[in-house]
């Protein structure tokens, strides 16, 4: 049992490293999609306002190049209540 379980969590780590996973994320494409406000369920005869989006970026991890970017596509939002956070520390 104990042998199948380690496979499993193997198979599973294997999977969440970068080079060999999910490679890199279109962050154009996320932000895009949030700030738009196209997958929250809307109810009828509700009158809604948009939200705003906080997209938060860690200046402790993320690389110098995927921060740049990931601010620059903020920039480009912004008119649409996106708003960019930059965390001096790593969450957990």
């Amino acid at each position: 049992m104990v042998m199948a379980a380690e496979e499993l969590l193997n198979d599973l780590l294997d999977d969440d490293i970068i080079d060999k996973g999910y490679g890199i994320p279109d962050y154009l494409s996320i932000i895009s999609t949030e700030a738009s406000g196209s997958q929250i369920e809307r109810l009828a005869n509700i009158l809604d306002e948009p939200g705003r989006t906080l997209v938060m970026v860690s200046a402790v991890s993320a690389k110098d190049n995927v921060r740049d970017h990931i601010r620059q596509i903020a920039r480009g939002y912004l008119y649409q209540g996106v708003e960019l956070s930059e965390l001096e520390y790593q969450p957990a």
